[in-house]
């Protein structure tokens, strides 16, 4: 077994062998019972826990002593056996050799010769080449020796293939690195680790990790120039064409577990292939991080002006009521003497003075202009999102679907506005109709004219919330990426496809699989809301969802001694 590894698999036995298992898998059927039936009556019941104990395990368990006893019960129970035959038969060995064969036969089973060694090999090479996750090869090649119906080997046997492949795969990976690398990015590389200079404090590695932090333009700085140096070492796509993103990340791990001095005791090939991938997905990881920076910022600004909206609102909301009331019996009055001018005049003129009026009117026109909705306390923040939209767009390489492409052509015109403030453009009603209409009396105030600022607003808004929904891509970028790039290509879909359904047990019809999805999901939605009521860590919220912290769990008075023991 691979000791590097935890061991998160299990071998088959009979641990997880519950009431439910237990009913249906050791249920006879009528085949097994005609099966069982041309047996001498005194072995049934040892040759029915024999077979039924393989067809659970995937191999034979010969000493009947280590069967559970309610599996011999159970199956006793539908025979109609006593189950004191089964010591005698569990002596008869070459009784049991003779059934052995003959269950082989029953189920199909075929010699694990070196044939099946050989064709398990090569399976397993093909997923050592996608993952190098060990516990789910082992899981995965248990389940491909039952598939194929080959009685399964020890455990140990099987460790000692995965072993095997993983090293084979891992070698191929090596020598792809050590060919497609220049020498000048291996250099670079062995740069990373080699020993600290005398004055250093940090190796070079540990400065081309991750850079956490809040969405400030601090970091965002230190984002980019993060991103810029680990560019410089030229590992692209192109480096990586063939490479599973399991073996990536598996890799990329590996540089980031270990230290420099193990690195630098690495054969250089493996070194290679170690530290590319623990750069490539640094890269990529840092591209997003910058690009999420932006969306949370936009997210941020947002909510401030929201806030300051809300807090204006209720700081108002005294006076407003107030000339709301003023402004409902000046109405009546009006309205009952509309028709006749004379009393009219009157009814106003002593209802208030001019200079009372004056001051209603400034009052409610600092709430209906400044205070009205929060669009209005955004201009407060251009400068932000202008700093950090200039910063990420200007070092970003968008696409998106033909139906999108006005945001694009709307961001083109706020990069010429950047570069060059005498900028025009040409309001058409094409173009008023891409604008969301909620923001047309600020971008086209009284109808005609046209509000850089509030049209940069909305454009540096629009493309955040269009990243998100992946509406628009950034090329380059893992998480705001194409989806296509995740998405396997048609002729390789199509080539492993009826493996993939057979193996999923699904069916070759997507309509049923979307049923069936959709089946499960209303299940599942009917088992949370059932769950979720009377559960005092859910609540539902103005539509949203709020899942409170679990309460803390007391700590073990044992647990403080046991750190200083393991310490020791």
């Amino acid at each position: 077994m691979n000791i590097n590894i935890a061991k998160n698999y299990s071998y088959p036995d009979f641990s997880n062998l519950s009431q439910d298992v237990l009913e249906n898998r050791f249920k006879l059927t009528k085949e097994d019972l005609d099966f069982i039936s041309i047996r001498e009556k005194h072995n049934r019941l040892g040759f029915a826990v024999l077979m039924k104990s393989f067809h659970y395990l995937g191999y034979f368990v010969t000493d009947l002593n280590k069967i559970p006893k309610n599996i011999v019960l159970h199956l006793s129970s539908q025979l109609n056996l006593e189950i004191g035959s089964i010591k005698k038969y569990n002596k008869l060995q070459s009784v049991k050799e003779y059934h052995v064969r003959i269950i082989k036969k029953y189920y199909g089973i075929s010699l694990f010769d070196s044939e099946s060694k050989d064709l398990l090999h090569k399976w397993l090479l093909r997923q050592c080449r996608i993952t190098s996750d060990y516990n789910n090869i082992v899981k995965g090649c248990v389940q491909q020796i039952r598939s194929e119906h080959w009685e399964l080997p020890a455990i140990s046997y099987i460790e000692s293939a995965v072993d095997d492949a993983l090293e084979s795969a891992n070698k191929e990976l090596y020598g792809h690195f050590d060919e497609f690398l220049s020498t000048k990015q291996k250099s670079m590389i062995n740069e990373l680790v080699r020993p600290l200079q005398e004055k250093q404090r940090k190796s070079e590695l540990s400065l081309l990790k991750l850079i956490p932090g809040k969405p400030t333009i601090v970091t965002l700085n230190a984002q980019i120039k993060l991103y810029r140096k680990l560019k410089e070492f030229g590992i692209d796509k192109n480096i990586m064409k063939g490479v599973s993103v399991q073996k990536i990340e598996w890799f990329a791990h590996q540089g980031k577990k270990y230290n420099i001095k193990v690195l630098r005791g690495f054969p250089a090939q493996k070194r290679y292939a170690i530290l590319s991938c623990f750069i490539y997905k640094n890269m990529k990881e840092t591209f997003d991080n910058i690009v999420r920076i932006l969306i949370k910022k936009v997210k941020m600004i947002h909510n401030k002006a929201d806030k300051k909206f809300r807090d204006n609102l209720d700081r108002y909301s005294i006076s407003t009521k107030k000339n709301m009331k003023e402004y409902n019996i000046l109405s009546n009055k009006i309205s009952m003497s509309y028709d006749e001018p004379q009393i009219l005049h009157k009814e106003i003129t002593t209802f208030k003075t001019k200079e009372e009026f004056e001051k209603v009117t400034v009052e409610t026109s600092q709430y209906v202009y400044e205070r009205s909705d929060t669009y209005c306390y955004l201009l407060g923040e251009l400068s932000s999102f202008r700093r950090f939209s200039q910063k990420v767009l200007g070092m970003a390489q968008l696409n998106c679907e033909p139906e999108h492409i006005y945001l694009l052509e709307m961001l083109e015109l706020v990069r010429k506005k950047w570069k060059n403030k005498n900028t025009k453009v040409r309001v058409t009603e094409e173009f008023k109709d891409s604008i969301q209409s909620s923001w047309h009396e600020y971008i086209f105030p009284e109808g005609k004219g046209f509000d850089w600022r509030y049209f940069e607003i909305y454009v540096i808004t629009a493309i955040a919330t269009a990243l998100k929904c992946s509406d628009l891509w950034i090329e380059g970028s893992n998480e705001y990426g194409s989806l296509q790039e995740h998405m396997m290509p048609d002729e390789k879909w199509n080539e492993i496809k009826p493996e993939f359904l057979k193996e999923m047990k699904l069916p070759s019809d997507y309509w049923k699989i979307t049923q069936r999805t959709k089946t499960n999901l209303d299940e599942t939605l009917a088992r949370f809301n059932k769950g979720s009521r009377g559960n005092r860590y859910v609540t539902i919220k103005d539509g949203q969802l709020h899942i409170s912290r679990l309460d803390r769990a007391e700590v073990p008075r044992y647990i403080a001694s046991l750190k200083y023991k393991i310490l020791d």
